[in-house]
């Protein structure tokens, strides 16, 4: 089993006529269980400390949304082919119906109010679709979508179905990736997600929202969004170590704007790689420099081994250090040992080709 505790914060605004307002923080602490067996199960055990929420009778409805969830651990998921499924549904409903006469004499002012959100909750439980809430507005699914791009990191755009649009419809998407390495063991993974206008268009849409809301054909009706974030991911311990989601949708005359952050517990981002400095390891560079000048051969094994002792953040400053040698002197020329064979490459832009693919850049 692979365990990891996270913690996450979700903020949401709304903005209307120019008025912008914070209408929700969240705080969190999960534990996540992945099975190393079927890495598509996943167990979620909520360790927030509920104490912690703040009561407020104006938002007595989001507070106790809240201390309900606290029921829902742990989350047992399923996630294949792209879609979530609790698997302990009936669990989770028998420890809700067990707990709804406490909740009953915990605030007996409210009991209206909270038969009407118990009897929701447990309908979605028993026969619709729970797993479209998650789906809706939680960090869950954007921890499993990552190993798909992983897997398939050759391919950089993915059809998707987004139910974070429209509450209750999957609304068809397309995905784009692209990554940049941040570290020695690390990479950051850029995601953007947009409409995909050859399933259906944005004037479709706002077409279908008119007449569902019986509006005129030449009311001034907007609607678009964007979601874009990134992760960082740990290549040696096959690690999400960090998610950026932010969202923002515009609808008829409203924005709403959602930033959600997970981080794994201890994360730090400014963390660098252990190494020699530029200062320490440019010496060093000059005899490789001088062996290019002279067209002498380069094991590139030991050229690897040389780099693989430098700082990752100082890497950088050793290439532009190699780029601005190899242009000045216009090095046209490179013998590179590679294993039993050499390699020869004439040409000043094949010289630079090898030492990008070197670097890695």
């Amino acid at each position: 089993m692979k365990r990891n505790l996270y913690n996450y914060n979700m903020k949401v605004y709304y903005e209307k006529e120019k008025e912008q307002q914070k209408i929700l923080e969240q705080y969190s602490k999960f534990e996540l269980i992945q099975s190393q067996v079927e890495n598509k199960k996943y167990k979620i055990i909520d360790k927030t400390n509920s104490e912690n929420l703040k009561f407020s009778s104006i938002y007595f409805y989001r507070y106790f949304i809240n201390e309900v969830k606290t029921l829902f651990s742990p989350l047992e998921i399923e996630y294949i082919n792209d879609e979530i499924t609790i698997i302990n549904k009936n669990e989770l409903l028998e420890k809700l119906e067990d707990k709804t006469f406490d909740f009953f004499k915990k605030y007996p002012n409210k009991i209206e109010e909270m038969n009407s959100i118990l009897n929701d909750i447990k309908q979605g439980l028993k026969y619709e679709n729970f797993e479209q809430e998650i789906d809706e507005g939680s960090i869950y699914p954007y921890i499993f979508k990552v190993e798909k791009f992983i897997i398939n990191d050759s391919i950089k755009k993915f059809e998707n179905k987004s139910p974070e649009i429209i509450s209750g419809y999957n609304v068809p998407t397309t995905m784009n990736y692209f990554t940049k390495k941040i570290h020695r063991n690390k990479i950051k993974i850029f995601f953007e997600e947009k409409l995909d206008e050859n399933k259906v268009s944005l004037e479709e849409i706002k077409f279908e929202f008119k007449k569902e809301f019986k509006l005129p054909e030449t009311e001034p009706f907007e609607f678009d969004f964007i979601i874009k974030g990134y992760y960082i991911y740990n290549t040696e311990t096959k690690t999400v170590e960090k998610i950026e989601v932010d969202k923002e949708i515009k609808f008829y005359k409203v924005t709403t704007s959602t930033k959600r952050v997970l981080e794994l517990e201890g994360f730090d981002e400014n963390e660098t790689d252990e190494g020699r400095t530029y200062d320490e390891a440019v010496e060093e560079l000059f005899e490789y420099l001088d062996k290019l000048g002279h067209k002498k051969e380069i094991d590139r094994q030991k050229f690897e081994n040389f780099l693989d002792g430098i700082a990752f953040s100082e890497k950088p400053k050793i290439f532009k250090t190699l780029k601005w040698y190899i242009e000045t002197n216009k090095i046209g020329f490179l013998e590179l040992i590679e294993g039993e064979r050499d390699r020869i490459y004439i040409s000043e832009k094949e010289v630079l080709k090898v030492f990008e693919e070197i670097f890695d850049i």
